[in-house]
């Protein structure tokens, strides 16, 4: 008998190959027969952020895997990827405690750009000294990074092993316009998609959505997130749960 496949989060409900437990608050919430499934499972399909990092330690597979839960959520573990990884990037810095921020403005120049740490915190453009300790007592960590005018946006969506979307945005149209939905295989942007790739392989991101800029003729990653439920492609929607359906059914993942 073949190990089962266990899903925590009811996304993949729907699909006939796996077992779904549904989200508790603690482990000891799991039966003791749907521990074992636990134990034994070929892989476990979003365990959420709570549960990842125990599935991790057990040495048990699990889509997203950990590594890419903690880089969906932290802005600070996403600089420090891209510092080691040495992928183009807009310059840094990470401050923590009032003494290193009194340092913001020996490192930049306003405009700058100041996020928390957290990625759903908001990016705000500081362009003065009252903003900018606005953003000190409002963040511990705070990231500070060069404000920079980008010619091109791009918006990549990587599952599991492949390039899935792209959304482009051109700034030559206009500031406020949304951003379009390009082909895969769009010529002008493979370069993107392989630098995409080869970022995915070596922190092991199997489920997240890179943002890239150009400026100056260079790609410079933005930051990265949790892809949404649907991605618009230039003659569909994509599905992402019905897309990891498919794979599971098919044997692939």
């Amino acid at each position: 008998m073949s190990p089962p496949k266990v899903a925590l989060a009811p996304f993949l409900r729907s699909c006939p190959g796996v077992i779904t437990l549904g989200v508790r608050s603690t482990i000891d919430d799991y039966s003791a027969a749907e521990k074992k499934l636990l134990r034994t499972a070929a892989r476990v399909f979003f365990p959420t952020p709570r549960f990842a990092y125990l599935f991790q330690a057990l040495r048990i597979p699990t889509f997203p895997c950990c590594h890419t839960y903690r880089l969906q959520h932290s802005r600070v573990l996403q600089q420090i990827l891209l510092a080691c990884s040495q992928t183009p990037h807009p310059a840094t810095r990470i401050y923590f405690g009032r003494r290193q921020k009194e340092r913001i403005l020996k490192d930049f120049a306003f405009p700058l750009v100041a996020m928390g740490p957290l990625a759903h915190h908001p990016k705000q453009v500081v362009d003065n000294a009252t903003a900018l300790e606005a953003s000190c007592l409002a963040h511990n960590p705070l990231i500070i990074q060069e404000a920079t005018r980008w010619e091109l946006r791009l918006k990549i969506l990587w599952v599991y092993a492949d390039c899935l979307g792209m959304l482009r945005k051109d700034r030559s149209q206009g500031s406020d316009i949304p951003y379009e939905p390009l082909p895969i295989g769009h010529p002008e942007h493979g370069m993107v998609i392989e630098l995409t790739g080869a970022l995915a392989r070596k922190a092991r991101l199997d489920d997240i959505v890179v943002e890239w800029g150009r400026t100056r003729g260079q790609w410079q990653v933005l930051g990265m997130g949790r892809p949404p439920v649907r991605w618009p492609l230039p003659a569909a929607i994509l599905n992402r749960h019905e897309y990891l359906r498919d794979l599971v059914m098919a044997g692939r993942l």
